[in-house]
């Protein structure tokens, strides 16, 4: 009985010990331990102000981390599509997201950003990078082309003004000094007595000149300024001066000062030069010298007029049209020498059905109706060129909703149909020129919402 009793208390001893060990075992061999690296994606870059890839002030980064055990995420900046990476954020919390203020950094155009994730046992993750490049815009920088204006044509002088684009609006200290700004080619300076206000436009600044010397030496406008050409010959540009004074000219959104770019170009604008030309509905214009003074005068279709306006040699037009040749419903107008008198005359493209119209010119820009009605379509857009090489000006009809026609020239100005119909779309436009080269005029046709055509 004794022996019973003994081997029983035995068996239940070794039974928990057993269990007792085998457990203790298990761990120190690290069957339960977490050795999996997390697997971090970056999902998004979002800033609420823009949508065009660009980054201003705050943006929040967010990302995706696949781990049981999140801990931390180390976020990196690049400023060269992703070439190397500067450690700007370490050991934040591995919650999805992060606020990056982007005025702690410099503006940059090839920006990336890097999250690297940390999980509560120290395993650490692959880099997941931003699949594109983002622009961090805080500081304003000269954009574009700066524009001149010289509203009397006499070069650079008092009441002349320059336009000055920015990437981004703009504050303006009142009665800030013409000096925050630089003319990088050599010679090229504005004077100390212009003055500086706020454009039509929030990204805009206007510089108008007041003073004898507003420039010294020249201003080459209208080429491509390169910077780096500032010798005295070069193309002009305009800058901002280096190291502004803060509270000057900045970003309200940023409050980041206005800084130096590579410059942009001075580029001659047009001016209003005062003339308010007719009242009626234009419907297309076309420059030529049609009294043969040398000179570029001005045929304008409307709805209800064909009305010839003859140039003074100034640029100069009358206050009402030397001819008003009255006619309705007229879309377009080419010219062009059809009769061979060595004058240009006008050929009409009429829409509501209307037939096509042309008008020779009796060589001091006044004009007749030849007597030819030439179709009965909606004419969209009309094109003349020699098509059959025999030296004289046919004429290419574009039609919209309907086949687009040739009328072929027999050298007196006659105009023929050919036969031809081409196509049957809504054409909009048409253009005439050797696209194969083989020395004849080829003819595309522009088609509204369908594909345009080449007809050789």
């Amino acid at each position: 009985m004794i022996y019973r009793i003994l081997k029983l208390f035995f068996v239940a001893a070794i039974i928990p010990v057993g269990i007792f060990i085998q457990s203790c075992s298990s761990s120190s061999s690290g069957g339960n331990e977490d050795r999996a690296r997390p697997a971090v994606t970056l999902s998004g870059i979002v800033d609420t102000n823009n949508a065009d890839n660009q980054v201003i002030g705050e943006a929040t980064l967010q990302w995706i981390t696949d781990d049981s055990n999140p801990s931390t995420v180390d976020i990196y900046l690049s400023r060269d599509s992703g070439s190397t990476f500067t450690l700007i954020a370490n050991d934040r919390p591995d919650i999805g997201a992060y606020t990056f203020d982007t005025n702690t950094v410099d503006d940059c155009r090839q920006c990336r950003v890097r999250i690297i994730a940390r999980d509560i046992v120290g395993n650490v993750s692959d880099a997941a990078d931003s699949a594109q490049d983002f622009i961090i815009n805080n500081v304003p920088q000269v954009l574009g082309a700066a524009v001149y204006y010289d509203p009397d044509s006499n070069g650079p002088d008092d009441g002349d003004t320059i336009v000055v684009p920015f990437d981004k609006d703009l504050e303006l200290r009142t009665g800030i000094a013409s000096d925050i700004f630089i003319l990088p080619v050599l010679g090229d300076s504005i004077g100390p007595f212009a003055t500086v206000a706020r454009g039509a436009h929030s990204n805009e600044l206007v510089i108008t000149m007041n003073g004898l010397v507003t420039f010294n030496g020249h201003l080459h406008i209208g080429k491509v300024f390169d910077p780096q050409r500032l010798h005295r010959t070069a193309p002009s540009g305009f800058n901002v001066r280096d190291n502004l004074s803060g509270g000057i000219l900045f970003a309200p959104d940023t409050g980041r000062t206005a800084a130096a770019a590579e410059g942009i170009d001075i580029a001659p604008a047009f001016a209003d030069s005062g003339q308010a030309i007719g009242s009626g509905t234009t419907t297309s214009v076309v420059l030529a010298d049609v009294d043969a003074d040398g000179d570029q005068d001005m045929v304008e279709a409307t709805t209800a007029n064909i009305n010839v306006w003859l140039n003074n040699g100034n640029g100069i037009f009358p206050g009402s049209a030397n001819q008003a040749i009255v006619v309705t419903s007229t879309s377009t107008i080419a010219l062009g020498d059809v009769d061979g008198d060595g004058y240009l005359d006008i050929v009409a493209g009429r829409n509501s059905y209307q037939p096509n119209l042309v008008y020779s010119n009796n060589g001091a820009g006044v004009f007749a109706n030849s007597g030819q009605s030439l179709g009965a379509a909606f004419t969209s857009s009309i094109v003349l060129g020699d098509i059959d090489a025999d030296n004289d000006l046919d004429m290419v009809e574009g039609v919209f909703g309907g086949a687009n026609r040739v009328w072929r020239n027999n050298g007196s100005g006659i105009f023929a149909d050919s036969g031809q119909a081409l196509g049957s779309d809504n054409t909009n436009a048409i253009v005439l020129g050797d696209v194969d080269g083989d020395t004849d005029l080829d003819l595309i046709e522009g088609n509204q919402n369908q594909p345009k055509h080449v007809w050789r």
